[in-house]
């Protein structure tokens, strides 16, 4: 019976060696092919160059020994011994120069092939068509994987080159010592397979890239960066904050100290060990040798050289077996992410929608229900209406699901269950992108583009970047002009610290994603108003809104603020609380009503009667 479960237990562990195995063969022929796409001209040359490196160091090894046996045995020679030295003194020459060629191409390629990650990636993200893998947190941790700078291109050229290398270095190698000692080079083989195994085994219990080293990388570079980052010193100053979160870090940074130095002992017992058995299994094999009477001294010379040859490609193909198994995990999920379908379903031939006119009745939201994480419900909504060409509110304390009913109003979500409607037919028949261009407005996170003042607004509709006319509108409309005044770059001046731009208030920021919002003045049938005015004085709200106003006029908008004396101007005010909707109605009806509106309102009115 025991050795019945030891047999069981022995089973999975190959099993799981050979799955490991496998999988780096997978990510290492998934890197060739990514190297391969990047461009095929400049891979095609670095392989070649490769490939003539290493047959260099083999004919170098070979031809030192036709230059011995030319000196100690000039009988057995048919050639002048000229010959081969002067072979041996050009392919030496070769072999020292080659690298500068190849360190070229290489970070020539590097570059290239970084740009072409990049561009993919970018490629991919405009291709999602929803909100939800970029709310997920482990969407960042992915991609900042991916985009490291000195991680994916760099090492999977690496590892590629040292595969083509070694099995050219192992095969050529192992042929000329089979023919000297026959065999021995099976048994040092079998040596360097074990040793092999043993670092793929090591390696991935070792790896400094596992999660619990990543996650207390991130967490110590967090505490680093939060006192050395501009945006957050006016209260770290504020608060004193700096000695807390430099003993946070040592916290995190000596716990990973420690992971690290465990593992560095670990590692330097394996490579001591496996060092000194090498070393036995070549001195034994050169013992053999040696004795050997036919062996002439070029023959001893060859076989250290071609052992050494061995050993080396032996080395360069550790790589793809354990830096490609464990690594090869970040290929394998950015090659799955790149292929990915979408998760949400979009209609190749979808309808195009329209929201002009009054003739339809405009969007209608029926028994929906919606979360974020597939189990608790943010959202449920039986029955509600939002009437085409009016302005409607959505009012309600934070949390109770006012932003998430615009990303779903969008499409930027699909409900769990349930269905928004837009003139009678569901939203997700319309075409996602066709739908999106009719729609416009002003996010509660809206963006501060590190770009020109021009850029900033113009980012609302690409396609008029250059259109002046429609920049300095748009500027008009929400106040936004001014800023251009107050510079003599104007509209051209560079905005954000970042690039060493002028940094702005919160409101002026406010009034250019306005005037992001307005460029599409023309086309816009959907405004989506999120908190638009919070950062602005109540004065210059109103001067906003008024402009507001008189822009969406006749156009749908939909309206969240938490003021509710910028509300109360809407056609139809829905109240909401804890995903549900409460109280809909204009703002008279629902004071007469006195239930959860007139309260907030009370409430707030209160404030400014004291």
């Amino acid at each position: 019976m025991r050795e019945k479960a030891a047999a069981v237990e022995t089973i999975p562990a190959w099993t799981q060696l050979f799955r490991r195995v496998a999988r780096s063969a997978v990510s290492t022929w998934k890197g060739v092919r990514l190297v391969w796409q990047a461009d095929r001209l400049r891979a095609s040359v670095l392989f070649v160059l490769y490939s003539l490196q290493a047959i260099l160091g083999i004919s170098a090894a070979y031809l030192s020994k036709l230059v011995i046996d030319a000196l100690f045995y000039p009988s057995t020679v048919v050639l002048s011994p000229m010959i081969p030295a002067v072979a041996f003194v050009v392919v030496s020459l070769a072999l020292d120069t080659l690298p500068v060629f190849i360190g070229s191409q290489q970070n020539l390629f590097t570059a290239t092939l970084r740009a072409y990650i990049d561009t993919r990636l970018m490629e991919k993200a405009n291709e999602i068509p929803d909100l939800g893998p970029f709310e997920d947190s482990g969407f960042h941790t992915k991609v900042r994987a991916f985009r490291a700078d000195e991680y994916l291109a760099t090492m999977w050229l690496g590892v590629l080159s040292g595969t083509l290398i070694g099995l050219l270095r192992v095969g050529m190698s192992l042929a000329f010592m089979i023919r000297l000692a026959s065999g021995i080079p099976i048994l040092i083989l079998s040596f360097g397979i074990a040793r092999m195994v043993s670092e793929e085994r090591v390696s991935s219990v070792t790896f400094e890239g596992r999660e619990e080293i990543v996650a207390l990388r991130r967490r110590a570079e967090y505490f680093a960066s939060l006192p050395l980052a501009p945006e957050h010193a006016h209260e770290v100053k504020a608060y004193r904050l700096i000695p807390f979160f430099k003993r946070r870090y040592t916290m995190v940074a000596r716990e990973l100290l420690q992971l690290i130095s465990r593992d560095q002992r670990r590692l330097l017992i394996h490579q001591t060990v496996w060092a000194v058995l090498e070393v036995l299994s070549f001195g034994a094999g050169l013992y053999y040798v040696a004795l050997h009477s036919t062996a002439t001294a070029g023959d001893i010379t060859l076989f250290i050289a071609m052992y050494w040859q061995f050993a080396e490609g032996l080395r360069d193909l550790y790589a793809p077996v354990t830096i490609g198994a464990r690594e090869g995990a970040q290929v394998r999920k950015m090659l799955a992410f790149l292929e990915a379908d979408p998760t949400m379903e979009v209609p190749k031939t979808g309808k195009i929608p329209t929201l002009s006119g009054r003739t339809r009745p405009g969007f209608h939201v029926k028994d929906l229900v919606f979360s974020y994480d597939g189990q608790t419900p943010v959202l449920e909504i039986p029955d509600l209406e939002i009437p085409k060409g009016q302005t409607v509110a959505l009012v309600g304390e934070n949390g109770a699901g006012k932003s998430t009913l615009i990303k779903l109003l969008l499409r930027l979500y699909d409900p769990d269950r349930g269905m928004i409607y837009l003139d009678g037919l569901p939203l997700s028949e319309y075409d996602v992108v066709a739908y999106r261009s009719i729609a416009s407005g002003v996010f509660q996170d809206f963006v501060r583009y590190q770009l020109t003042l021009r850029q900033n607004i113009g980012l609302g509709r690409v396609q008029d970047l250059e259109n002046s006319e429609a920049i300095h509108r748009a500027a008009r409309l929400a106040g936004a002009d001014r800023l251009a005044e107050q510079d003599v770059q104007g509209y051209d001046q560079q905005l954000g610290k970042l690039f060493g731009g002028r940094e702005l208030s919160g409101g002026e920021w406010q009034r250019i994603a306005l005037a992001r919002a307005f460029m599409r003045h023309n086309h816009a049938e959907l405004y989506i108003f999120d908190e638009p005015t919070s950062a602005l004085d109540a004065h210059i709200e109103y001067e906003i809104l008024s402009r507001m106003i008189g822009v969406t006029s006749g156009k749908t908008v939909i309206l969240v603020s938490h003021r509710l004396s910028t509300v109360r101007r809407a056609s139809k005010i829905i109240v909401l609380d804890k995903g549900r909707v409460v109280e809909e109605g204009d703002h008279n009806s629902l004071m007469r009503r006195g239930g959860r509106y007139a309260e907030l309102y009370e409430v707030q009115a209160s404030r400014y009667r004291v």
